[in-house]
C-alpha cells in the first residue's frame, strides 16, 4: 500500500463551465444539444469581435458560458489573445456573481483570470492550429 498520495492543487473550482466556439454553425449545434430554444445570436451585436453567452440551466443546476469568436480568427494573434482575455474577465465576473463574492483578493482574482485565459487560448490554439 502506498504511504502517500498527492492530490490536486486546485483550491477553487469555478461555478461555471466555459467553452470556446469559433463558428456560428457550431454555436447553433451546441445550443440545440443543450436544448436551448431561444433565438440566440452568435455575436451579440454588429461591432463585436468576440462575445460571451451566459446560459443557466436551473433544472441541472448548471451555469455555462460560451465564448464566441468568428471574424476575429483573421486578426493578428496578439489581438485574438487580447479578445480572449477580455472574455475571460467576463467569465470571472459571472463566476463571482454566482457565488456571491463581492471582494475577492487581488491575487486570487489574478490567478483565476490567468487560468481562464490559459484555457481559452489553449483551446483556440488546438482548434485553429495557430500559435504553436
Amino acid at each position: 500500500m502506498k504511504k502517500i498520495k498527492w492530490l490536486s492543487r486546485n483550491c477553487h473550482v469555478l461555478a461555471v463551465q466555459f467553452a470556446l466556439c469559433l463558428s456560428e454553425k457550431d454555436f447553433k449545434v451546441e445550443l440545440a444539444r443543450l436544448k436551448i430554444k431561444e433565438d440566440v445570436q452568435f455575436m451579440k451585436n454588429w461591432h463585436s469581435s468576440a462575445t460571451a453567452h451566459y446560459i443557466e440551466q436551473k433544472e441541472k443546476q448548471n451555469a455555462l458560458v460560451i465564448v464566441c469568436m468568428g471574424e476575429a480568427l483573421d486578426k493578428p494573434l496578439d489581438e485574438v489573445i487580447g479578445l480572449l482575455a477580455h472574455e475571460a474577465a467576463h467569465i470571472w465576473q459571472y463566476h463571482k456573481e454566482l457565488i456571491g463574492e463581492e471582494n475577492p483578493s487581488k491575487e486570487f482574482e489574478a490567478y483565476a483570470i490567468q487560468s481562464i485565459v490559459q484555457h481559452l487560448v489553449s483551446s483556440y490554439f488546438e482548434m485553429t492550429g495557430r500559435g504553436k
